[in-house]
């Protein structure tokens, strides 16, 4: 089955953007926010997960990085979310970006670990996100038992994870150099997710072929690479920031014109599902 995307780019970044705008007026403080390189992946990521958030609830998202996800999550729903870093770098990083976008009022930043979430109490969140994390942890069944621990009965789980087409699009080397420990089908991540005590409420494999192509040409043909990376990259010559820059959007809104969330995998470079907690 095809689900229908009718997500422009603007609208898949439309909070983040107002917001970027709103703190054009104090230049040092943007300034200070931190530069990443331009991320395509990102785009089809964040539409797809706004199709599965749902708003109004009690919500944490766990390895959240420096909170970009979050960010564009939590004003665009007028959704508060507490949003968790893994190192003290990220974490600090993230507590930046919300003082300067001044969204505290949605967005509140914690430092924990996914396999333990140690710092939240049993049983009172009404929704957990993990986007792209199960991946890079050592033990990804502690983060899922983690997650069911803290959720309320009835609470949604959503997780995204990359498939085995993720190699081939995005190149053998960056798969490796980002983390990834292991990839996942429909049976394998719903086999982990009921085994540790969830019903599956909805799934959808995105990045398709189509948008994949783009994602070959931008990180493994072009190796433009997140910054964090691109100093240990000794591939092929990267492309200018200027040319990145012009790049982005163009890219950026085919790879949502030839994007397709579909039910079989079919060169589908990443997976989305929500799991339900059962008592």
């Amino acid at each position: 089955m095809v689900l229908s995307i009718n997500r422009s780019f603007r609208h898949t970044w439309a909070a983040t953007n107002k917001l970027i705008i709103k703190a054009i007026s104090r230049p040092s403080e943007l300034k200070s926010m931190i530069n990443r390189a331009p991320d395509l992946h990102a785009v089809p990521r964040i539409a797809a997960i706004k199709s599965a958030f749902m708003k109004g609830i009690p919500t944490i998202e766990a390895g959240a990085a420096d909170g970009w996800f979050s960010i564009e999550l939590a004003p665009y729903f007028n959704t508060p979310i507490l949003a968790l870093a893994y190192t003290e770098a990220e974490y600090e990083a993230m507590k930046n970006n919300i003082k300067v976008l001044r969204i505290e009022k949605y967005l509140a930043a914690g430092k924990d670990d996914a396999q333990t979430l140690a710092t939240i109490k049993d049983g009172g969140i009404g929704q957990i996100l993990l986007i792209d994390v199960l991946e890079h942890v050592d033990d990804d069944r502690a983060a899922i038992r983690a997650a069911w621990r803290v959720l309320r009965q009835g609470g949604r789980f959503v997780v995204s994870v990359p498939t085995p087409y993720y190699p081939h699009w995005f190149g053998e080397d960056f798969d490796s150099i980002i983390g990834h420990r292991r990839h996942f089908t429909r049976e394998s991540l719903e086999a982990k997710l009921r085994a540790q005590g969830f019903d599956i409420e909805e799934y959808f494999y995105y990045t398709s072929a189509a948008s994949g192509k783009l994602m070959k040409l931008w990180y493994r043909d072009l190796k433009v690479w997140p910054k964090e990376f691109a100093g240990k990259n000794s591939g092929k010559r990267r492309v200018t920031e200027i040319l990145s820059t012009i790049l982005l959007p163009v890219l950026s809104v085919l790879s949502l014109r030839l994007e397709s969330y579909d039910k079989v995998i079919d060169g589908h470079a990443s997976l989305l599902m929500v799991g339900i907690k059962r008592d």
